[in-house]
Parts: structure tokens; C-alpha cells; sequence
């Protein structure tokens, strides 16, 4: 029975399509691109919430959802972020690491993290612009009742572990 490509071909399949989606990008401004992601972006989690329990795919046996996948691509757009302060020579942290942790774990499963990192409620923290927020107890701050006192130690090192960007 086939269990689907390995993690090495997905990662080489990506890698081949972010280099083509980035050739074929027009020629103009940060500021114009950066107007043009945030408005695809806002675009994508509107029509996500729809969908957001619906299976997205299925992985070795693993039904990711819609909402897992979203989870992961804010693992990476944060952990990019991370990839371009340290160009810069600065440090980037997020500021909810353990919910970019529960993202990942949803949206993530064949690359675990080395740290346990509990689940982020249902629906925690999605909100987008001139929508109705989903699951409010997910945006209490740490210290309000139903809210973690602290972020569980570890989140963003395992986050960077689990993507190759610092050593196991």
C-alpha cells in the first residue's frame, strides 16, 4: 500500500513551487507587495472559517483540517519571520509561541515538535478584520480565567527545532 510521499519530496515539491510563484511575481515596490499579501491573506482566512473543521487533506492516516493547515501556515509565516531577522542579525520571537506550537502540531503531524505543547481551544485566536471573531476563550491573555498563567515553556525553541532551523 502507498503512505504518500515522504517529508524530503513534499519539502523539494515546495521548494520548486515557492521558486516559480516568486519568478513570476511583477516587478514593484515592498509596500505594494506587502498591500497585496495582506489583502490575499485576509482573502484566504475569510472563505477558511467556512471550512474550518472540514478535512483539508489526509497525511499517513492523519486527516489534517482546514483549520490545521491554517495553524501550520502561520508556524511558517512566523518562523520566516524569524528566518529574516536573523539575516538582518537581529532576534524574533512571536508573541504567542504556544499557539503557533498548536498550529504546527494540528496542521503538522509527520514533523512533531520535541516538546509537549497543549492544544490551543477550538477556534482559539481567528479573527479577521470586519468579521466576527471565533472562539473568544482563545484570545484571553495569559493570567485571565480559562487562559494558561504562562506560555508552556519551550514553544518557539521546539517550533524551531521541528522546522530544521536550529539543531534537535
Amino acid at each position: 500500500m502507498a503512505r504518500g510521499p515522504g517529508p524530503e519530496s513534499l519539502a523539494r515539491k515546495l521548494a520548486r513551487q515557492n521558486t516559480a510563484e516568486l519568478a513570476a511575481l511583477p516587478d514593484g515596490p515592498g509596500p505594494e507587495h506587502i498591500a497585496a499579501f495582506a489583502a490575499s491573506a485576509r482573502d484566504y482566512a475569510a472563505r477558511a472559517l467556512a471550512l474550518w473543521d472540514l478535512p483539508h487533506h489526509r497525511y499517513r492516516g492523519t486527516v489534517v483540517t482546514v483549520a490545521g493547515m491554517a495553524g501550520a501556515a502561520c508556524a511558517e509565516w512566523h518562523l520566516h519571520a524569524w528566518d529574516l531577522a536573523a539575516a538582518l542579525g537581529k532576534d524574533y520571537q512571536p508573541a504567542s509561541p504556544e499557539l503557533l506550537a498548536a498550529g504546527w502540531q494540528a496542521g503538522m503531524p509527520h514533523l512533531p515538535l520535541d516538546a509537549v505543547v497543549p492544544a490551543a481551544p477550538r477556534g482559539a485566536a481567528v479573527a479577521i478584520a470586519g468579521a466576527p471573531a471565533r472562539g473568544a476563550r482563545g484570545n484571553r491573555r495569559a493570567g485571565e480565567a480559562g487562559a494558561p498563567a504562562t506560555a508552556p515553556a519551550g514553544a518557539w525553541e521546539a517550533l524551531l527545532r521541528a522546522s530544521g532551523r536550529i539543531p534537535r
